[in-house]
């Protein structure tokens, strides 16, 4: 179990892995969240938890999607001046 401080300073839990994992998803958390486990004291960016960083990684992968094209090809288009 863990513990989430919320960009609002209020610590939310205890909390499971998996509600953690899908916080990521949907982008309430990310690699610079700071997350507590367990009886801990301190808190952690979580990055810094081995556990989640595929989820983390996952995310981020996501968003890193090429833009959308238009269909023409941009060597081929010339400016007329």
């Amino acid at each position: 179990m863990y513990k989430v401080k919320g960009a609002d300073g209020a610590e939310y839990g205890p909390v499971s892995d998996a509600l953690i994992r899908q916080w990521i998803a949907e982008g309430r958390l990310n690699g610079e969240s700071l997350v507590s486990a367990g009886e801990a004291e301190d808190w952690r960016p979580l990055r810094n938890f081995p556990e989640f960083m595929a989820s983390i990684a996952a995310v981020a992968t996501a968003g890193m999607a090429p833009p959308p094209t238009d269909g023409r090809d941009r060597k081929s288009t010339r400016l007329n001046s």
